[in-house]
């Protein structure tokens, strides 16, 4: 019996949201129509992460930034 009950729900939420009450229609908008879509690796860690940003660290002088790869200095050995 619930089955028949959900399949009803999802047709009408395809076929007419504002029959649905709001905090449902919204909650299965984002679960059945705005989660097919990612913007990149951010959507999969569960902190917030600002959309550019730049670690440095002292250690070995290596620029991270989320925007690209790593920009590792170039080490070049002096002649004797």
């Amino acid at each position: 019996m619930s089955i028949i009950c959900w399949g009803l729900v999802m047709f009408l939420f395809e076929a007419n949201k504002s029959s649905l009450q709001p905090s449902l229609s919204s909650s299965m908008q984002f679960l059945y129509k705005d989660s097919d879509v990612t913007r990149g690796w951010r959507d999969f860690v569960p902190i917030y992460i600002p959309e550019n940003y730049t670690i440095r660290t002292k250690q070995n002088g290596i620029k991270q930034s989320s925007t690209g790869p790593a920009e590792v200095p170039l080490k070049v050995p002096k002649l004797n």
